[in-house]
């Protein structure tokens, strides 16, 4: 009687422990459900994902996917002003979110420039440690704004007067910038 006991528990235990997810593996399956049109499904592991009373760590960047899937799960559903809603939180923590082509419907893409036209953003993209390009002696960096913009790009020592001027003027989407890495002072 034990023994069978013990069996069964045992029996059942690898799928427990496969059925233990993290952020990751939620935010993958509701794209391959968003890609099978089970917007249904993929919806429960979005708002999962999103609720303060996620049992996982979810990072800024998976934050970021999880409101832009869940913006065109809703504009799939006919409910696109959510779907807006949505596209715009993914907007304003990260300026360079977008929708692929090959990923999203007409309607969806739609939605999401709808969304920038009405989310302004600026953003620059991290920039790793020692990024140095050695070849050419500089450091290449993205800025990023939804809009038209008059935009100022200068690097500074904290608390320093002036600083280099990298960019002045318009900008509208993506720009790339480079710094040789020397402040006014020559260091």
């Amino acid at each position: 009687m034990i023994r069978a006991a013990l069996f069964s528990i045992l029996a059942l235990l690898p799928r427990a422990l496969t059925g233990q997810d993290n952020t990751a593996e939620l935010l993958d399956r509701a794209a391959k459900y968003h890609a099978d049109l089970d917007v249904e499904r993929e919806l429960v592991l979005l708002r999962q994902v999103i609720s303060p009373s996620s049992p996982f760590v979810v990072t800024h960047d998976q934050r970021v996917q999880a409101y832009k899937y869940l913006g065109a799960a809703l504009v799939v559903l006919g409910q696109t002003d959510s779907g807006i809603v949505y596209m715009r939180a993914a907007l304003e923590r990260d300026p360079f979110v977008d929708l692929e082509p090959q990923k999203f419907t007409p309607a969806e893409l739609a939605a999401f420039a709808q969304a920038k036209r009405l989310t302004f953003g600026l953003g620059v993209r991290p920039i790793p440690f020692d990024t140095i390009d050695p070849r050419t002696e500089r450091v290449h960096f993205t800025v990023m704004s939804t809009h038209s913009t008059a935009l100022i790009v200068e690097v500074r020592a904290a608390g320093a007067p002036a600083g280099v001027m990298l960019f002045r003027g318009e900008n509208d989407g993506p720009r790339e910038l480079q710094w040789d890495g020397l402040m006014p002072n020559g260091r």
